[in-house]
């Protein structure tokens, strides 16, 4: 069985496209440091996946911090992160490598991936049908 920690709005995106599937993964979506805590004994002993949008909002620090907090309990996880389109713009872009060089600075394993790659492997302009593909392919990377 995987367990999966979705993050914020991208995250929670993920979590539906997997209950969707109605499979035996475990799904805690966490949205704010403190729901990590209620799920910390839940997910003890078990390889982690974490799934999270970044450049905008707050789940960029959040993954940050839940990344700390299980590498402190000494609990495996992997980070799939998605970044921001190139048309989103700096700001989003300069948070999203912000993020990044935190969590590699702090050698935590990364899979991230851009929103643009996810248009190259096949999908259209269609927002839904990008991000469609981006669940299926991290689908795919689950550890």
């Amino acid at each position: 069985m995987k367990t999966i920690l979705a993050v914020g709005g991208r995250g929670g995106n993920f979590a539906n496209y997997i209950e969707a599937l109605k499979n035996d993964y475990v799904v805690y979506r966490i949205k704010k440091i403190d729901e990590l805590h209620d799920v910390l004994n839940d997910i003890n002993g078990k390889k982690v996946n974490i799934v999270v949008g970044l450049g905008g909002g707050s789940s960029g620090q959040t993954v940050v911090q839940i990344a700390a907090i299980l590498s402190q309990n000494n609990i495996d996880f992997t980070i799939f992160a998605s970044l921001p389109f190139k048309f989103e713009g700096g700001k989003r872009d300069k948070a999203a490598k912000a993020t990044l060089e935190t969590l590699h600075k702090n050698q935590y394993k990364v899979i991230a991936q851009g929103n643009d790659e996810f248009l190259k492997q096949g999908a259209s302009v269609d927002t839904q049908e990008i991000f469609s593909n981006a669940d299926k392919i991290f689908f795919e990377k689950l550890e």
